[in-house]
């Protein structure tokens, strides 16, 4: 009976302790969930997180607040050398240009901003997300890029890591999508959004075949790009079980015999259009560069060294490597050199001016039907055609690697087909 009594004791203290306790603070107008906010989203200044400096030994100075156990960072603009920062005062120190003032009043500027939407957002009850508080320090972004087809037009405009025939690819995209839909807002963007434009391509015919499957990677690469910048808070709509469509490609090359055909072919005055097409494409199959490639040729990549001729160049599809002296006067029994001799005067400075892909595989199409050319060709047989056969005369991959710019997990996944003609005669000609 003791123990339990003093169990009973015990308790009814308890009570009175938290009964006290929440009387207190809710005197003080503040409650435990509120306090518990409050700890929670404290704006700290922090200088140099990733103790790191620039190029000019200066250091970022960011406000840090932690939101659902996370800690968020927001830039403050305020770059400054470690020596001029004072640690313990949270501050840039005293210069004589009384630079220091201005920084610090921007410091404490932005880490008021965010106080205040966070206080903001305690009394309404509202969700603090990092997004939320960037739309507010930042109130112009959200305006921009209140639509997403504005947002993504202004990110590829800007893009300089990309050629100007993928941001073309791009825009045609852009074009897509604003045929579905002529307006898309950030908030709407979800998994019914992407699912209906998959319909849409389907109706259009614009399916995987047809590389639609491109039209949705695009898509989710700009909204991946909007989430990076904070104006989609959301998870990834094609992270949620949606199945991207993909198009088996034939990657099919041109055997010897039908190069042969392309060579021979003769062409009337008026049809010098398609003489050039023809050239250019015949250069690509003897010389494996891509469309993006050999449409912008200058003079200045060509280096006539004598009888030899050498090619230099950076291709513009990413993560290539450089071509160092492809020798032209080599490959093809010197085929791609006298094409360059052919048209060395006209350049004014590229061989082959006012080319693009449309044009050039519309009048592919004419030119196999007059070499009696059994095959759809485009643009891309060329690089197809130079790697098959290199690859079928014992050239290795590395080696193949080094002429095309092209890495060597890309030749093993797309141009590892070897054509059986060449394979045969290659068996044929070993001295086992």
């Amino acid at each position: 009976m003791s123990n339990i009594g003093s169990i009973n004791i015990y308790h009814s203290l308890s009570i009175k302790i938290v009964t006290k306790l929440v009387t207190f603070l809710s005197g003080s107008f503040v409650t435990i969930d509120n306090l518990k906010k409050r700890v929670m989203t404290d704006p700290t200044i922090i200088f140099n997180r990733a103790n790191k400096l620039d190029k000019q030994g200066r250091a970022r100075v960011e406000i840090r607040v932690v939101l659902n156990s996370r800690a968020e960072y927001f830039y403050t603009n305020v770059k400054i050398k470690p020596e001029y920062w004072d640690e313990a005062k949270l501050k840039v120190k005293a210069r004589p240009n009384a630079e220091h003032i201005t920084l610090n009043i921007q410091i404490r500027d932005m880490q008021n901003k965010i106080c205040e939407v966070i206080g903001r957002c305690v009394r309404e009850g509202t969700t603090i997300t990092r997004s939320l508080i960037k739309r507010e320090l930042e109130p112009e972004i959200a305006t921009k890029y209140l639509c997403f087809h504005n947002f993504m037009k202004t990110e590829i405009d800007k893009r300089n890591d990309v050629c100007a025939d993928t941001k073309r690819l791009h825009r045609k995209s852009l074009e897509i999508l604003k045929e579905y839909t002529p307006e898309i807002l950030m908030k709407d963007i979800n998994y019914k959004l992407i699912q209906g434009f998959e319909y849409f391509l389907i109706e259009k015919g614009l399916n995987a075949n047809t590389r639609g499957d491109r039209y949705h990677k695009h898509l989710k690469l700009y909204i991946n790009r909007a989430i990076q910048q904070d104006l989609y808070d959301k998870v990834n709509p094609y992270s949620k079980g949606f199945k991207m469509p993909s198009a088996s490609v034939n990657r099919e090359a041109l055997t010897p015999q039908e190069l042969n055909d392309l060579e021979n072919l003769n062409f009337e005055p008026d049809l010098f259009v398609l003489e050039r097409v023809r050239d250019a494409f015949l250069f690509a199959c003897y010389t494996g560069m891509r469309l993006g490639d050999w449409i912008r040729l200058e003079k200045e990549w060509i280096k006539i060294e004598g009888d030899e001729m050498y090619m230099t160049f950076k291709p513009s599809k990413a993560k290539s490597r450089w071509v160092m002296r492809f020798p032209l006067h080599q490959v093809q029994g010197g085929k791609p050199k006298a094409i360059i001799l052919k048209y060395m005067e006209q350049a004014q400075p590229k061989f082959f001016p006012r080319m693009n892909e449309g044009m050039v595989n519309r009048n592919l199409k004419s030119i196999a039907r007059m070499a009696g050319i059994d095959k759809k060709l485009h643009s891309h047989i060329g690089k197809i055609t130079f790697i098959t056969i290199a690859a079928s005369l014992g050239i290795s991959i590395d080696i193949l690697s080094e002429l095309t710019g092209t890495t060597t997990d890309t030749l093993r996944r797309y141009y590892k087909k070897v054509n059986p003609e060449l394979r045969n005669r290659t068996i044929e000609e070993i001295k086992w």
